[in-house]
C-alpha cells in the first residue's frame, strides 16, 4: 500500500537488500550455470506442477486486445498477445505453490490453484486482475470445468468436488465423485460429464444432479487417457504414451472410437482442432497436425519440434502452446513460427525467467512488492 506521507522505509531496505542480493549472485550463478551444463538433467524429468501446464484465451471485444492465461508454478501469467510479435506479460496472479487447470465464463478466470485451492478472478481489465473468490478445504486442486452455476474440480486426493459459486464470496461445495481412479480433465456437455481416468479410461458420468454424479460408462482402450478437447459430436483424448483418439459422442451413451493415431516415442500432453484438423501437444516431439476429415484414417500434415508442449489451443488461424522452455509459443496453422516466449515487462519477470529457483528462495525471504 503507498502511503500519503510518503514511500514505506521497510519496503524501500527490503529492494536494496533484495537488488545487492542480485549483484552479487549473477557472477556466481554464470559459473554454476557453466558448470553444470555437461549434466543437465532433462526438463521432461520435472514433477509436473514445475512446468507450465494449462492455457486458456479471452478475446475481448472492446478494443483492449487479446490475452492468454497460461498457469505455472508461479500461479497464472496474463500475456497480451494482440501484436503477436510483441506479446508481453501484463501481470502474474500469484500462487505460492502454483496453478494448473484455468477455465473462462465472460469477464471471470476460475483457477485450479493447487494447494491454494480454487479461485475466482475478475479479468475484465486483465492488466489488472484481481482474486474475488477462493474456496480452500485443505485439498489440492488439478483442474476445473465450469457451468454455471457450478464449478467441477479435480482434488488430488478427493475425486471431483461440485461447487455452487454463483457468489463468489460465499463458495459452497454441494457434491463429490470419487471411485479411487486418477483423474486428469473433465469436460461437460449437454448435461454428461466426461472424465478423463489415466488408469482406467474415458468415464462418462451422469450430473442432472450436481450434488451426485452417478458413473454411465467407462470406454474400453482409453487408457492412459490425461487431456480432453471438444468440438461438436467430436471428442478429442489425448492418452499420452498412447497417442490421440477420436471419439463420436453423438450419443453419449454409447461413445464410439472413430479415429486412433501415435507416433513412436510420442507423449500426447494436449489435443485441439475441429472436425477437419487437429493439433496435437506431444511432450516428447513438439507439436503436429493431422488431417482429420476422415477421423478413421488420420494423416499427418506437419510437425514443429522445437517445443515441449503441455498444451494446445486452437483459435481457427493461430495455433497456441503451452510450452515448457518458452512459456507460451504461436504457430499459423501449418505450424510455422510466429512467436516464442514472450517480451517481459518488470524486473522482476525478467529475473523469474533467468533465474527461477533463485527468485523462489529470494521470494521466501523478500518477498516482490
Amino acid at each position: 500500500m503507498i502511503s500519503s506521507y510518503g514511500s514505506n522505509p521497510s519496503v524501500s531496505t527490503k529492494k536494496m537488500v533484495f537488488q545487492l542480493v542480485i549483484s552479487s549472485s549473477i557472477i556466481i550463478i554464470a559459473i554454476f550455470l557453466i558448470i553444470l551444463s555437461s549434466s543437465i538433467i532433462m526438463q521432461s524429468n520435472k514433477p509436473l506442477k514445475e512446468q507450465i501446464s494449462f492455457i486458456e484465451f479471452l478475446s475481448t471485444l472492446i478494443g483492449v486486445g487479446n490475452y492468454a492465461y497460461v498457469s505455472n508454478n508461479y500461479g497464472v501469467d496474463i500475456i497480451d498477445v494482440g501484436e503477436l510479435q510483441r506479446s508481453t506479460n501484463v501481470m502474474t496472479l500469484k500462487s505460492p505453490d502454483g496453478a494448473f487447470g484455468l477455465s473462462i465464463k465472460g469477464e471471470l478466470l476460475y483457477i485450479a490453484s493447487d494447494s491454494d485451492g480454487f479461485e475466482i478472478a475478475n479479468i475484465s481489465n486483465p492488466q489488472n486482475a484481481v482474486v474475488i473468490g477462493v474456496f480452500n478445504d485443505g485439498g489440492s486442486i488439478y483442474d476445473v470445468y465450469v457451468e454455471e452455476p457450478y464449478a467441477y474440480t479435480i482434488e488430488f486426493s478427493s475425486g471431483i468436488e461440485i461447487l455452487n459459486i454463483t457468489n463468489p464470496q460465499s463458495i459452497t461445495k454441494i457434491g463429490t465423485y470419487n471411485d479411487g481412479g486418477d483423474f486428469r480433465d473433465l469436460i461437460i456437455n449437454q448435461g454428461i460429464l466426461y472424465l478423463a481416468d489415466a488408469t482406467n479410461g474415458l468415464k462418462v458420468l451422469n450430473i442432472t444432479n450436481p450434488s451426485s454424479p452417478t458413473k454411465l460408462i467407462t470406454v474400453p482402450n482409453t487408457q492412459r487417457v490425461i487431456r480432453l478437447s471438444l468440438h461438436e459430436d467430436l471428442l478429442f483424448l489425448a492418452n499420452h504414451g498412447n497417442g490421440i483418439k477420436i471419439l463420436n459422442i453423438s450419443n453419449p451413451l454409447i461413445p464410439e472410437v472413430i479415429g486412433v493415431y501415435s507416433k513412436a516415442g510420442g507423449e500426447a500432453y494436449g489435443v485441439a482442432g475441429n472436425s477437419s484438423i487437429l493439433y496435437v501437444a506431444d511432450l516428447q516431439l513438439g507439436v503436429y497436425s493431422l488431417d482429420i476429415s476422415t477421423p478413421s484414417r488420420p494423416l499427418e500434415i506437419d510437425q514443429y519440434s522445437n517445443a515441449v508442449p503441455h498444451n494446445v489451443f486452437f483459435d481457427g488461424k493461430y495455433v497456441y502452446l503451452a510450452d515448457q522452455d518458452h512459456e507460451l509459443i504461436i504457430l499459423d496453422q501449418g505450424l510455422r513460427l510466429m512467436f516464442s516466449g514472450y517480451s517481459l515487462n518488470t524486473f522482476e519477470e525478467i529475473f523469474r525467467q533467468l533465474f527461477p529457483t533463485l527468485h523462489l528462495f529470494l521470494e521466501c525471504f523478500l518477498w516482490f512488492d
